[in-house]
């Protein structure tokens, strides 16, 4: 076989190979967190993440996973399947209902926030708190595609923070407020 037919071959069969996914398999996916999520467990388990050098304490029956590079999204079980659907199937896809994001930033300070805070759109600088002996930053980013809660903890031996965000509702309420305060509570670094 000559090599132009051989790379011909090789593509029409990446081709195949890559189709697009059907109405049907995108419906059944859908489907897996229509019916509303499970409340947070009141027990907890301990969730090493070493890309983000921590342990954190999560519920039961929450499940963890990767977004991109080291960034973690705590997930209720019907939205967890619902992402491992949407992936399985090669649909580019962001949770519908992320509870809870974890990811890694430049470090950042009190001066800065505030500094960055708007009158109606950006971050509106809440308060201050100490997370495992860290500062830690708390504000409400607002304005953007998604208005959330956001807390930066710097980290203990680099010039980096770790970011936690959580959606906010109309009304500025964190749906899922609870469930980042366990969190906070439980954070270690590694």
């Amino acid at each position: 076989m000559p090599f132009s037919n051989y790379v011909a071959t090789l593509f029409l069969s990446a081709n195949l190979l890559a189709a697009e996914p059907s109405a049907e398999q995108i419906r059944f996916c859908e489907s897996l967190a229509a019916d509303g999520l499970s409340q947070p467990a009141p027990a907890s388990r301990t969730l090493r993440l070493d890309g983000l050098s921590i342990e954190v304490d999560i519920p039961e029956n929450f499940r963890a996973m990767r977004t991109y590079g080291n960034a973690v999204s705590i997930l209720a079980p019907e939205e967890y399947d619902h992402m491992q659907c949407i992936n399985e199937i090669q649909l580019r896809g962001d949770p519908v209902f992320v509870e809870i994001a974890l990811r890694q930033d430049e470090p950042t300070s009190e001066a800065l926030i505030r500094s960055q805070s708007g009158d109606r759109i950006g971050p509106q600088f809440l308060g201050e708190a100490v997370i495992d002996g860290q500062p830690a930053f708390i504000y409400a980013d607002i304005g953007g595609m998604t208005d959330g809660l956001v807390v930066r903890i710097n980290y203990p031996d680099r010039e980096a923070s770790l970011v936690m965000w959580t959606p906010l509702e109309e009304g500025n309420k964190v749906p899922m407020e609870e469930t980042l305060r366990r969190m906070l509570a439980s954070i270690r670094f590694l």
